[in-house]
This record gives C-alpha cells, sequence and structure tokens, in this order.
C-alpha cells in the first residue's frame, strides 16, 4: 500500500513486469483500494473497518455503453499517467451535505486501446462517509 500526504500526489506508472501498486482512499470508517497492472486500474476490495466486513471487487472497474448499443469495457482501456490522489477541501456553502466535508478523490486518466475514447475515472470518499462516489 501507498501511504499519501499533502494535497495531490500521484502513482506512476510501472515498467513492464513490475509487481502490481495498491491505490488506497480511506477514512475512519471505510478502506476502498485499487491495483496497478500492465498500466491497467482493477478493482480490489472495500472494507468497512466499523464491522471489518471485507469485500473483494472482481470484474471491470466500469463499462460504457454507446449510442450503437456497444459495450466498452475497462479491461480495453489503459493508464495514460499517474493515479493522482488529490485533498478535497470542505465547501460549507453547499447544497449537498456531503461536499461540505472534506475528503480524498483518486483520479486516473484512461485511453482506449484504439486511441478513440479518453475516460477520467473517479473514486471520491469524504470524511465520516460510509460509501464512495
Amino acid at each position: 500500500m501507498v501511504a499519501l500526504a499533502g494535497a495531490t500526489a500521484c502513482l506512476g506508472l510501472l515498467p513492464a513486469g513490475a509487481l502490481a501498486e495498491s491505490v488506497t482512499l480511506s477514512n475512519r470508517e471505510v478502506v476502498a483500494a485499487w491495483t496497478i497492472e500492465h498500466q491497467q486500474l482493477h478493482p480490489d476490495f472495500v472494507q468497512d473497518l466499523l464491522t471489518g466486513q471485507t469485500i473483494r471487487l472482481q470484474g471491470e472497474l466500469f463499462s460504457l455503453v454507446l449510442t450503437n448499443g456497444a459495450f466498452v469495457r475497462a479491461s480495453g482501456f489503459k493508464l495514460v499517467g499517474p493515479v493522482c490522489m488529490e485533498t478535497l477541501a470542505a465547501n460549507p456553502g453547499l447544497s449537498r451535505f456531503a461536499e461540505r466535508l472534506p475528503g480524498r478523490q483518486a483520479v486516473a486518466e484512461l485511453v482506449s486501446a484504439d486511441g478513440n475514447l479518453q475516460v477520467t475515472w473517479r473514486a471520491i470518499l469524504r470524511e465520516g462517509s460510509r460509501y464512495l462516489r
């Protein structure tokens, strides 16, 4: 696992044949993790720190349905840069309660194998939250 401090920290792409790297988001209630392997981002697990229950995640990180009905899956995308961990400031004036709380987000830029699609993937975890967005 990688511990990150400060406003923004980025995890670099691994050279071919390197061991997988772990990306985590956590607060006092939840830990979520993803792995980076062969320039792809894969879901790993979510753990409830209050109950100790861990759910291993399998399958695709995401799937897109195009207007022609075709499915495009995360496994068809590669990271084009490092996964960045960013600090989210509290915004007390906003109407959505979750955005009034500070938090962290993981941000990854991905591109399809043919280069025609680029995706910005985010996982957001606010302090005190028991869910990810």
